[in-house]
Formats: structure tokens, C-alpha cells, sequence
């Protein structure tokens, strides 16, 4: 009985891990031949902004609890500031600024 509920457990965490690498990919997603502007394209940069935006969040939160010191986080901070503007034009030229 507890074999069974155990082997259960792992298959559904199995199912539930390998449910997005399986799953169809919508006809929405896939990127039109030779567009200026793809979904795909769009999601990647907006990916791009999101991670960045993350990690300055992160080196905040590092920062506050002492594992960063000023220098340090001012330097992260700015390269991730850069990486997350640089993000947003791209997005914003691809988007038509909407």
C-alpha cells in the first residue's frame, strides 16, 4: 500500500514536471517565416526584461542583508539597470512603443 502511494507521488510529480516540455506549442507562438516582429521574438525580450529586472531585485534584497557591499551592488546594479533598459528599447522598437 505505502509502495504504491509512493510510486503514485513520483509519477504525478513526473507528469506535472514534464507537462510543459510536452504540451503542444500553440500556432501563436511559433515564429511566421521572415516577420520583422514575432511573438516568439517579443516573448524573448520581455524573458530579457523580466530576468533582468529579477536579478536587480535580488542584488537588493543582497544588498539590505549585508552579502553585498556599496561598492559592489552599485556596479551589479548599474550593469543590471543597462541590461533591463536595454531590454524595454528593444521591446518598445519591436512593439511600436505600445
Amino acid at each position: 500500500m505505502l509502495m504504491t502511494a509512493g510510486i503514485l507521488l513520483v509519477v504525478g510529480v513526473a507528469a506535472l514536471v514534464a507537462w510543459p516540455l510536452l504540451a503542444p506549442v500553440p500556432a501563436s507562438e511559433i515564429a511566421p517565416a521572415g516577420g520583422s516582429t514575432s511573438i516568439t521574438e517579443r516573448s524573448e525580450l520581455a524573458a530579457a526584461r523580466d530576468r533582468a529586472l529579477a536579478a536587480i531585485r535580488e542584488a537588493e534584497l543582497d544588498h539590505a542583508t549585508g552579502r553585498l557591499s556599496d561598492d559592489d551592488y552599485a556596479i551589479i546594479r548599474a550593469e543590471l539597470e543597462g541590461a533591463a533598459l536595454a531590454a524595454l528599447a528593444r521591446l518598445d522598437q519591436r512593439t511600436g512603443g505600445a
